[in-house]
């Protein structure tokens, strides 16, 4: 399923399904980053704004059972489900950060290699 941000509603809510296909790609995108040495392109081009209302949907989501429930095991793993897409952000600024610099690096050693001929 296709998610663009004119899915999210006025008060920056996501659908259950928008939620489900955001973090599924965020998690092939970490796991396809970490595999390659160059970058590889973003889902979409507002993917780090549906990232964003990802984790504030997530957010909204714990405190409003915080205040119906309690805290509870839905609380953790809400938490749980918060830190692996914490981690997997984290996990894919590095990886890409990596990829940038060595392509960069490479970029360089060629022209170096180019110009000395």
């Amino acid at each position: 399923m296709a998610v663009g941000s004119t899915e999210v509603s006025a008060s920056n809510a996501l659908s259950d399904q928008a939620v489900q296909a955001i973090e599924s790609r965020l998690m092939a995108l970490q796991r396809s980053q970490a595999e390659q040495d160059l970058p590889v392109p973003l889902p979409t081009s507002d993917f780090w704004i549906l990232v964003s209302q990802l984790t504030q949907s997530i957010e909204i989501e714990m405190d409003e059972c915080i205040r119906r429930e309690g805290w509870g095991a839905k609380i953790q793993l809400l938490q749980k489900r918060q830190n692996n897409i914490r981690w997997a952000i984290g996990s894919i600024i590095q990886h890409r950060l990596n990829a940038f610099v060595r392509h960069a690096n490479m970029r360089t050693l060629l022209n170096r290699g180019n110009s000395s001929d």
